[in-house]
């Protein structure tokens, strides 16, 4: 098999280690990514990065606050 990276765990398989990490973070409960916003935590970044979206959508980032700034600014390169 061309999965070499095998999860203790479970009987997971992973293409690469960084795939791996990613899956750990099911069994572990970890949620590294905090939304600045609201405070909403998620295990994968991009999960994090779909979530500001809905702030951006809502208006919300119309707050008067530094962080805004650099959510649009990741809202205009994705």
């Amino acid at each position: 098999s061309d999965r070499k990276f095998q999860c203790l765990d479970c009987s997971y398989a992973a293409l690469s280690n960084a795939d791996l990490k990613k899956h750990l973070l099911i069994h572990t409960g970890e949620r590294p990514h905090v939304c600045s916003i609201c405070g909403q935590r998620f295990s994968i970044k991009g999960n994090l990065k779909r979530h500001i979206v809905t702030h951006w959508r809502d208006n919300l980032y119309l707050q008067f606050s530094f962080n805004c700034y650099s959510y649009i600014y990741i809202l205009c390169i994705y």
